[in-house]
C-alpha cells in the first residue's frame, strides 16, 4: 500500500463520465452503471442532496474504481480484474470510517475480501452480513410482460408522500436504522425514484415496491390481510414494465433464504440470477451504537441502563377508554411551574446530578399534567432536552384509572398537530410503560445506553 495515496473527490461534473465506463461488456457492470446514474439523476433534481464520490489519487480513469458516499452508506465498485481487490483496498483504506457510528454497503461478493480486510484493519465491528441473490431482467423482456389481473376498484399508482408514514411502519428496517435516516431515505425514494403502489377500493394502499438507490426493486411489501393474492407479483411486475418505459433494466436483491416470498416473486416474474450482494453494516468498536463513547478506568464507575427507542410516525385513533366515567373528574393542562416541586419529590432520579431539571423543563418545554378536582396535580408528562416524552408518572392512589394512557394519548396528538413526531426512551426492563407505549402505537426503532459515569471515592 502506496503511503502516498490520497482520497480524491470526483467533480460532480464527471460523474456521467464515470458511470459511462460501466456500460461496456453489459450487463457485467451494470450495478456500478445504474448507481451512479441515480445519483446523477438526483442531483440534477436536488443539488442540496450531500453526496461524494471519491477515487484514489484521483486516477478513476485509469483504475475505475470509485466509492460513493451517501450519509450512512457507502457503495464502491471496480472493474479491475486478477488484482486481489489491491486498487479497491488501498481505496476503502483511505475512506474516514469513524465519521459516522454505523454505516450500510451493499456489494458485489467477489469485494467480500476487502471488505473483511477493512473491517480487521479499522478494527470495526459487524452488527449485521446478508448474503442475497442478484437477480436480473433486460427491459426488451419487461415490455414484453402481460399485466396481471386485478380485483374490481383496486388500481395501480405512483406513490405519494402521503403514503411515507404507511410505508415506514410496515418497513423491516425501521428497527435497524435511525428514524431520521431511515424515514429520510424511504422519502427520497418516493420523491424521486420509479415505485408503484397497488390501492384496494377504498384508496388503501395495500401493496407497494420502490426502487432503490442502485435502481433496484426494493421495500417489497404487502399488508398481512391481502396477503396470498398475488398482489406481491403484479407490483414487481408493474414496475419492471414502467422502469422499461422509462429505459431501465430491472433488478432485485432477495436475501439468499429458500423459499422466501421475494426470491418466488422475482423467479415467477422470471428474473435471472447473475450474482450474489453481500449487504453488511458495521460500526467503531470505540462507540456504542449510540456514539457515546465507553468510560472505563481513571478512579471513575459508569452504571448503564439499555433504553429502547419509541417512535409514533402515525397519530393514535382515539378508542372508547373503559375508563372514561373514572376521569370525569380530572382535567387536563400543562404542568403549572409551582407544581414542579411535586415532580422532583416524585421523580425516581431526583438528587445532586440532575438537580432542578423537572423544574427547568416544566419552565422551558411543553408538558402535560392530570388535575383532580381539587387542583392537585397527580399525573404528568414532561418533554426533555432531545424533545423526548419524559419524567412520566402516575401518583399512585389515583392509577388503574387510565390517566396514564389517556394522557400520552393527548400529549403525542397536541405533538403531531404542531408537526413534531413523539418519541420516548424507556428502560428495556419496564415492561409496564413499553406496553402502554405499544397500545398507543408507538414503534421500538432503536436500542440505546443511558450511562452514568461517577467519580469514585479512592
Amino acid at each position: 500500500m502506496a503511503s502516498s495515496d490520497q482520497l480524491v473527490e470526483i467533480p460532480r461534473e464527471d460523474w456521467t463520465t464515470l458511470r459511462d465506463l460501466f456500460q461496456c461488456d453489459w450487463p457485467k457492470h451494470e450495478f456500478a452503471y445504474y448507481l451512479l446514474g441515480n445519483y446523477v439523476n438526483w442531483m440534477e433534481h436536488h443539488e442540496t442532496i450531500d453526496v461524494k464520490c471519491y477515487s484514489l489519487n484521483g486516477d478513476w480513469r485509469k483504475n475505475e474504481t470509485f466509492v460513493l458516499k451517501d450519509g450512512f452508506e457507502i457503495y464502491f465498485y471496480s472493474k479491475a480484474e486478477n488484482d486481489n481487490c489491491e486498487i479497491l483496498i488501498r481505496l476503502l483504506s483511505k475512506v474516514r470510517w469513524d465519521s459516522c457510528y454505523e454505516v450500510s454497503m451493499d456489494y458485489l461478493e467477489k469485494f467480500h475480501p476487502a471488505i473483511m480486510q477493512i473491517i480487521s484493519d479499522r478494527s470495526l465491528t459487524v452488527s449485521s452480513s446478508n448474503l442475497a441473490h442478484y437477480y436480473f431482467m433486460p427491459k426488451e423482456q419487461a415490455l414484453a410482460l402481460h399485466a396481471s389481473s386485478m380485483p374490481v376498484g383496486f388500481a395501480l399508482h405512483k406513490l405519494e408522500l402521503k403514503d411515507l408514514d404507511n410505508i415506514y411502519v410496515h418497513w423491516p428496517l425501521k428497527n435497524h436504522i435511525s428514524y431520521e435516516a431511515g424515514y429520510g431515505l424511504l422519502k427520497r425514494l418516493i420523491l424521486l425514484n420509479e415505485n408503484v403502489g397497488l390501492f384496494n377500493e377504498k384508496g388503501e394502499l395495500v401493496s407497494w415496491c420502490l426502487s432503490d438507490q442502485t435502481g433496484a426493486h426494493s421495500d417489497l411489501q404487502t399488508l398481512l390481510a391481502y396477503c396470498r393474492k398475488g398482489y406481491g407479483r403484479t407490483v414487481v411486475l408493474e414496475l419492471a414494465k414502467r422502469l422499461a418505459k422509462a429505459g431501465s433494466d430491472s433488478k432485485a436483491q432477495v436475501t439468499a433464504a429458500p423459499g422466501i416470498p421475494g426470491g418466488l416473486v422475482s423467479r415467477t416474474v422470471n428474473y435471472t440470477g447473475i450474482y450474489n450482494i453481500t449487504a453488511i453494516r458495521a460500526y467503531d468498536r470505540t462507540l456504542n451504537r449510540t456514539g457515546q463513547a465507553h468510560m472505563t478506568g481513571g478512579g471513575l464507575y459508569q452504571r448503564d441502563e439499555r433504553m429502547v427507542c419509541y417512535r409514533q410516525v402515525v397519530p393514535h385513533r382515539e378508542g372508547k377508554d373503559r375508563h372514561i366515567e373514572d376521569q370525569r373528574e380530572y382535567r387536563f393542562s400543562a404542568v403549572k411551574p409551582k407544581d414542579s416541586v411535586i415532580v422532583e419529590q416524585q421523580w425516581i432520579h431526583n438528587g445532586p446530578i440532575f438537580s432542578d431539571l423537572p423544574t427547568r423543563l416544566i419552565k422551558r418545554n411543553p408538558s402535560l399534567g392530570v388535575y383532580d378536582a381539587n387542583d392537585r396535580l397527580v399525573a404528568w408528562c414532561l418533554i426533555d432536552q432531545t424533545g423526548s416524552l419524559a419524567i412520566f408518572q402516575t401518583i399512585p392512589v389515583h392509577r388503574r384509572k387510565g390517566l396514564g394512557i389517556a394522557l400520552i394519548e393527548r400529549f403525542s396528538k397536541q405533538l403531531h398537530d404542531k408537526g413534531q413526531l413523539p418519541q420516548a426512551y424507556i428502560v428495556e426492563s419496564n415492561v409496564a410503560s413499553r406496553s402502554l407505549f405499544e397500545k398507543l402505537g408507538f414503534n421500538a426503532v432503536e436500542l440505546w445506553y443511558w450511562t452514568k459515569v461517577h467519580k469514585q471515592v479512592l
